[in-house]
């Protein structure tokens, strides 16, 4: 996970420390100036001052704050949202320290994802995707029922490599029946638009999709002012989740909280794509 960058607007209150809390930390470490003064708070332990006074001089909003069971010590996750982003610090009671960054157990489980996922707010995107239904573009690799509670959609920029990439690994499961549904833009190269009409306008766009990530030419095929209004609501789609890259990824969870990622390594890949072909 990246450093946490709002850590720095709280210079003014913390000393920055190299050494981490304890073992298996992987993480940049702050000690308030006085480690054992706690100022109370609203949660259910009694939050440093430095992160109460980050939230009072508006660098965050604190959320929720959770007990990290996994943990002997006091420790506790303690979520925070900057504008649209999440962000999970990690209060360890005893010391006084704050950190943030990925904190992993023995076995190299990540416990900010962990923390992130389960105390972030459901997410409700149901608004956005009926505004993209409407005036946008979508295709995919099934029918495209209307409930979409086992779908992955894929935000997707033809002339993106990573892109690409991404599609290739989701071949052997779209092979075993994962509904995946591009979200097309354009934005990296002028003629993005005009592959997308080539893609779109064939009998079967996603073997079209297949023949212009192996290099092989399309029948060419301007994009119209309909497609063009199309791509534009499917670029503000992106804009309104946060997206600032392709490939975005969105699916729900079991609680039908949707869940925006980029990227993802295989064994998450693997993890979400079988648990959305259980549902």
């Amino acid at each position: 996970m990246k450093r946490n960058l709002l850590t720095l607007a709280l210079l003014s209150t913390i000393s920055l420390s190299s050494t981490s809390a304890f073992a298996g930390v992987d993480s940049q470490t702050t000690e308030a100036s006085n480690s054992n003064q706690f100022t109370k708070s609203r949660f259910i332990i009694d939050l440093p001052q430095p992160l109460l006074s980050a939230e009072q001089n508006n660098y965050f909003k604190i959320i929720s704050v959770k007990k990290a069971d996994e943990v002997k010590t006091g420790v506790y996750a303690v979520l925070a949202k900057s504008q649209s982003k999440y962000h999970v610090y990690w209060v360890h009671e005893d010391s006084g320290l704050v950190s943030t960054g990925s904190l992993l157990t023995n076995d190299g489980f990540d416990l900010t994802s962990k923390y992130m996922d389960d105390m972030k707010p459901p997410l409700d995107l149901s608004k956005e995707f009926d505004k993209l239904k409407k005036n946008g573009v979508i295709f995919g690799s099934s029918l495209m029922p209307k409930d979409d509670a086992n779908a992955m959609y894929i935000v997707y920029e033809p002339n993106c490599g990573y892109c690409k990439k991404m599609h290739i690994k989701l071949e052997p499961y779209i092979k075993k029946g994962l509904d995946v549904r591009f979200v097309p833009v354009a934005f990296l190269r002028p003629t993005s638009a005009d592959t997308l009409s080539s893609i779109l306008g064939a009998s079967d766009p996603l073997d079209a999709l297949k023949m212009h990530e192996m290099g092989k030419p399309l029948p060419y095929s301007k994009a119209s002012p309909e497609l063009l209004s199309q791509l534009a609501a499917n670029s503000s789609f992106m804009r309104t989740l946060g997206i600032s890259g392709t490939p975005g990824v969105i699916y729900k969870k079991s609680n039908n909280s949707y869940v925006i990622t980029g990227g993802m390594d295989d064994d998450e890949l693997n993890r979400v794509a079988m648990g959305l072909m259980k549902k």
